[in-house]
């Protein structure tokens, strides 16, 4: 985000009323520091004009190392975490890359499963005997071949063997119920 010069100040003598008429230029009162107006956008290098009251009023907002800040209770500022701010270079010593692990094979990658109903390699990975069975299944259905006159023998004893017990069902429940059915006696010896 680009924005102007930044001046900052601690007691206004009029200079509010000097930069209000100049563009781009924004004021700030030292004690009233925003850090989105020291750096927007997170991004550091922004032009700022100190006065010099403003400077030397950083040193009781904030102190130093050595001693807190005057104008707070309790507040030090915060020590850095790491005296050399290059994190590339430590990491590519060399004493840091003997200790630490080598780098981890990349996982392989699964491919796309294969639909073994569609896909006849996969079909005969899966199963071995499935091209062999196919080829002979399309060898019945072809005319003049001897799997096709297996085929259609097999249809027709099955046939034959169906016609013959056609009715062994029905003559077996007329048997069956002919047992139970009560019998007429004859007029004749119903007289007597």
């Amino acid at each position: 985000m680009r924005r102007g010069p930044l001046v900052v100040y601690a007691e206004d003598d009029g200079l509010t009323k000097a930069f209000r008429n100049i563009p781009g230029i924004e004021l700030c009162q030292v004690d009233r520091l925003n850090l989105l107006q020291v750096a927007p956008g997170g991004t550091f290098g922004r032009f700022i004009i100190w006065t010099q009251p403003a400077f030397d009023r950083l040193q009781q907002l904030f102190g130093s190392y050595r001693s807190g800040a005057a104008l707070k209770s309790g507040y030090r500022l915060p020590r850095p975490l790491m005296t050399n701010a290059d994190v590339a270079k430590i990491i590519n010593s060399e004493e840091v890359q003997a200790v630490c692990r080598p780098a981890l094979a990349p996982a392989r990658r699964v491919g796309q499963k294969k639909n073994a109903l569609k896909n006849r390699q996969m079909m005969a990975k899966l199963n071995p005997g499935a091209l062999h069975r196919a080829k002979l299944r399309a060898q019945a259905q072809q005319e003049g071949t001897q799997a096709h006159a297996q085929k259609v023998a097999a249809i027709r004893a099955r046939a034959e063997q169906a016609k013959k017990s056609a009715n062994v069902g029905k003559t077996f429940y007329k048997e069956l119920t002919a047992a139970y059915q009560p019998t007429v006696e004859s007029e004749s010896e119903d007289e007597e």
